[in-house]
C-alpha cells in the first residue's frame, strides 16, 4: 500500500530525490467489506491507520527526507457513495495526508474516486490536472520527468456515468482495428506524447 522510494545520485550512495508512494488506500467508515469478486477482504476503517502509519514513516526519514508523495488513486471506497459519506471520508484521508511534512503530493484518479465525485470536485479536492489537462509532467530534480497519465481520461467511470456513448464508440472503432493490448498502448502513447509536449518550454 505505501513505500519509499530513493534514486542514488553518485558513487557515494547518497540519492539524488526521494519520494512517497500509496495507492488503493479506500477508506470507509464502514465495516469490513469484499472487492466486487468477494475474493478479497477490504478492511475499510483499518486503511486509515495503515495511511497514518505511511505518512509516520515519511516523517521520520532523517536522512533523504521525500521530495514529493505519488498518490495513485482510490484514497477512498467507492461504498462511501452508497452511505451517503463520500465528504467525509475523502476529508478523513486528506486530514491524514495533510499530516505529512512533504507537501508536494501528485494525486491521481482511481475509478473509486469516479464512483464519489465528480471530475471538477475531484480537481477541487485533489489537484489532479495542470492547465486544463488531466496528463501532465513534471521534474522533481534535473534529469528527472514523471509523466502524470489519467486512466479514465474516457470512461463510463463516475456518478454521471462519464461520457459513456464517447467511451463505448472509441472501444468499438479501435477493437476492430486492434487487439486489447495495442489499443491501450496506443492510447497511453498519445498521452505520454501530450504530456511531455505540454511539459515542453
Amino acid at each position: 500500500m505505501a513505500s519509499s522510494s530513493f534514486v542514488k545520485a553518485s558513487s557515494d550512495g547518497a540519492p539524488l530525490f526521494s519520494f512517497g508512494i500509496i495507492a488503493d488506500v479506500q477508506y470507509a467508515d464502514a465495516a469490513d467489506g469484499s472487492d466486487f469478486a468477494k475474493t478479497v477482504v477490504r478492511r475499510y476503517r483499518q486503511s486509515l491507520r495503515l495511511l497514518r502509519g505511511a505518512v509516520t514513516s515519511w516523517n521520520r526519514r532523517k536522512h533523504s527526507p521525500i521530495s514529493f508523495i505519488a498518490q495513485l488513486g482510490d484514497l477512498v471506497d467507492g461504498c462511501n457513495a452508497g452511505l451517503g459519506q463520500s465528504v467525509q471520508a475523502m476529508d478523513a484521508v486528506l486530514n491524514e495526508l495533510g499530516r505529512s511534512k512533504c507537501k508536494e503530493i501528485y494525486h491521481l484518479i482511481g475509478n473509486h474516486e469516479l464512483y464519489n465525485f465528480d471530475r471538477s470536485t475531484l480537481d477541487k479536492l485533489l489537484n489532479t490536472s495542470r492547465d486544463g489537462k488531466s496528463y501532465y509532467a513534471f521534474r522533481p530534480v534535473p534529469g528527472w520527468k514523471f509523466l502524470v497519465l489519467d486512466a479514465y481520461d474516457i470512461s463510463t467511470a463516475g456518478p454521471a456515468g462519464g461520457d459513456p456513448e464517447e467511451a463505448y464508440a472509441m472501444l468499438v472503432c479501435n477493437l476492430l482495428c486492434y487487439s486489447w493490448m495495442s489499443f491501450f498502448v496506443e492510447i497511453s502513447r498519445v498521452e505520454i506524447r501530450g504530456a511531455e509536449l505540454g511539459a515542453m518550454g
